[in-house]
């Protein structure tokens, strides 16, 4: 975070990201701004799989059933 920092750009919102709910976090997502005041959010840690193996609800809710497809390649069906 200090080199993002040194460049003028401020961390603002961390979240991390598990494959799984009894899995470590395996990455992190980091939102920074530029010129933006000192402050960071810690976010709910995004899971990706639900217990069943299947996309969470969240991930659905983002990303749709990509794996399908859809015509005109955006993940809510629209064109």
């Amino acid at each position: 975070m200090h080199v993002f920092r040194s460049y003028g750009l401020e961390p603002k919102r961390l979240r991390l990201v598990q494959q799984r709910i009894n899995t470590a976090p395996s990455l992190f997502l980091l939102e920074v701004r530029r010129g933006g005041k000192p402050g960071l959010s810690v976010l709910p840690t995004l899971i990706i799989e639900d217990e069943n193996g299947g996309f969470s609800a969240e991930m659905l809710e983002i990303y749709g059933n990509y794996k399908f497809g859809h015509e005109g390649g955006r993940a809510d069906g629209r064109k």
